[in-house]
């Protein structure tokens, strides 16, 4: 009876050492990243187009990807990997905040910490106060948001609500995400945090007349919400041309990730000259895609 206590007590005795252990390595791990960016939305956010093995091979320097345990990890693609509501990981490649994490640590000289929970498919209905995907973006991120590191949160989305189910007009889109970004920042601690949201492909993946009056809708929030701009989707190609797909080829990504960088920098209103470092980033990474 003795030798049995003895071994539960020493099994209790380990596991809170091990507890403690991860607590410490936890905070430590923190404590190394002072720039953190939530990474939200449905599909182009995680990233659609095929990644060959130069891609895949390619690592960011100073990037870090919050893993399943709250830790942070050198980051590797695909970076919605570690999404609690992503849908099967053979799905998951290239999306903009790849090269905008990049853009952020050459630019700031910080390690840079990324926390990418995206959906595909996914609606603005589904990301609203109380569901799911809006509870898990705010679990995944409190801990950082607590400490004052997350600097800031990136968005697209809007595919979904174009066409379909779920499709609303671009005025109660407003409206709803609008409403959501205000919960979303009171829930976080962080009323003033800013967002950064993107415009949709402007290509034929939908009826065009929907398409543009949404991507007017995205322009007009970042006027109208405090500490909010815009990235345009100008100029850039989809992975599958010529067919009704939505989302954007892997230059136009690389490009969204950089649009997203200067878009941060200018509304924090920082004078720079963030283009160089992009720039090569950029080229680097389109020379290893061989596009």
């Amino acid at each position: 009876m003795r030798n049995t206590y003895l071994k539960c007590y020493s099994f209790i005795y380990l596991a809170f050492l091990v507890s403690i252990t991860r607590l410490y390595a936890y905070e430590g791990n923190h404590e190394e990243i002072s720039d953190v960016y939530l990474c939200i939305g449905q599909s182009n956010m995680a990233g659609r187009d095929l990644m060959n093995d130069s891609l895949r091979a390619l690592s960011l320097d100073n990037v870090y990807l919050m893993n399943n345990n709250g830790d942070f990890e050198k980051a590797t693609l695909p970076l919605n990997r570690y999404s609690t509501i992503r849908k099967d990981i053979s799905m998951q490649h290239l999306g903009p905040a790849w090269s905008f994490a990049q853009s952020m640590a050459e630019y700031t000289g910080h390690k840079v910490g990324l926390i990418v929970n995206a959906r595909g498919g996914s609606a603005i209905q589904e990301w609203e106060k109380g569901t799911l995907y809006y509870n898990e973006a705010v679990r995944r991120s409190m801990a950082v948001a607590k400490a004052g590191k997350l600097k800031a949160i990136l968005w697209h989305q809007g595919e979904s609500n174009c066409l379909g189910e779920y499709k609303i007009s671009p005025q109660e889109y407003k409206q709803r995400f609008i409403c959501m970004i205000r919960q979303l920042r009171h829930d976080l601690g962080c009323d003033s945090i800013p967002v950064i949201i993107g415009q949709l492909g402007r290509w034929e993946w939908a009826d065009s007349k929907v398409v543009n009056d949404f991507n007017a809708m995205l322009v007009s929030i970042a006027e109208e919400l405090p500490n909010c701009s815009r990235v345009l989707s100008e100029g850039l190609a989809p992975a599958y041309p010529g067919t009704s797909d939505p989302h954007f080829g892997t230059a136009a990504q690389l490009t969204m990730g950089i649009r997203y960088a200067k878009a941060l920098i200018v509304l924090k209103g920082d004078v720079v000259s963030v283009w160089k470092s992009c720039i090569k980033m950029c080229t680097d990474c389109l020379l290893a895609c061989r596009l």
